[in-house]
């Protein structure tokens, strides 16, 4: 029997659809409502809490919709609505999350990358795979 512990903003079709990923103890879910993420302790899978949140431009980063971590659970990769990848940077021993500001273009004034074809054409990076 499955029983609700906690429930994440949002409430139309267009918010409710994200994936998350975990990290040891962590929930990390990405959040459209938010434009962001927010990381669940759950450690007390009864009662868990939200330890720290991460609010994304909701100009150029529109409905945060996918997060995967690496192996080591130290750099969240967050995707979404357009042609946008961002990358985090994660605590495993607090779960405290943020932009990794130094990933990206170094031209840009935004954090991450806008992904493109060899063409120029916009893509929209759906999620992300980390390999070995």
């Amino acid at each position: 029997m499955a029983t609700r512990v906690y429930t994440f903003p949002g409430g139309t079709d267009e918010t409710l659809c994200a994936v998350g990923t975990t990290i040891g103890d962590y929930w990390v879910q990405a959040v459209a409502a938010l434009r962001g993420l927010i990381v669940l302790d759950t450690s007390d899978q009864a009662a868990p809490r939200k330890v720290s949140r991460l609010v994304l431009d909701s100009v150029a980063f529109a409905r945060a919709h996918w997060v995967s971590a690496n192996r080591q659970g130290t750099r969240p990769a967050i995707t979404g609505g357009g042609p946008w990848l961002v990358m985090a940077r994660f605590d495993p021993a607090s779960g405290a999350v943020s932009i990794d500001l130094q990933f990206g273009s170094r031209s840009g004034s935004l954090p991450g990358i806008f992904v493109r074809n060899p063409a120029g054409t916009m893509l929209h990076p759906h999620g992300v795979a980390w390999g070995r």
